[in-house]
């Protein structure tokens, strides 16, 4: 089952697909007749007890992937060229169920299934904790050059703005 896709910024031959037990990155042929990769031309990022991945998101420069899952507590950093990942835990509010990361690679907004959602640092990968007042963060984007973060709340007919200062 494929619960979500994305291609890697500024390149025409790599997608990313979440799967239910995997990640699986295609390195594509752009010149290519055919639209069906094959098995080896795919690398497959997996952690133990991260699935089934529903969620992922490239940073802007392409060198990471993040990957993530509502069962799973934990969102994984990947570093693709290695088949690497960091594990960010924490405890509370259930696991991943959208992830964006801002325009300008410095913010990750993380939404979880229950009324919270995390905005992440990127660099030393902290984060603040935001709960809602009822239900789950919906969806979410960063203005482009990653100061606001627009999201709304399943439920709500509202589009909520949360402002940061650099």
């Amino acid at each position: 089952n494929v619960a979500a896709m994305a291609w890697k910024p500024l390149c025409a031959s790599i997608l990313a697909v979440a799967c239910q037990s995997c990640v699986l990155v295609w390195h594509l042929d752009p010149t290519s007749l055919s639209t069906r990769p094959s098995s080896g031309c795919a690398q497959v990022l997996s952690y133990p007890g991260h699935s089934p991945v529903t969620s992922l998101a490239w940073a802007p420069s392409g060198e990471r992937l993040l990957s993530a899952s509502p069962v799973d507590t934990a969102m994984l950093v990947w570093d693709v060229s290695t088949e690497s990942c960091v594990q960010l835990q924490w405890f509370g509010g259930g696991g991943v169920t959208l992830l964006a990361w801002s325009p300008d690679g410095s913010k990750v907004l993380a939404a979880t299934p229950s009324a919270v959602f995390r905005v992440w640092e990127a660099q030393m990968w902290t984060c603040e904790r935001w709960p809602t007042l009822r239900g789950r963060c919906q969806t979410g984007c960063w203005s482009p050059d990653g100061s606001r973060l627009l999201f709304t709340v399943l439920g709500e007919s509202v589009i909520y703005s949360l402002s940061f200062s650099e």
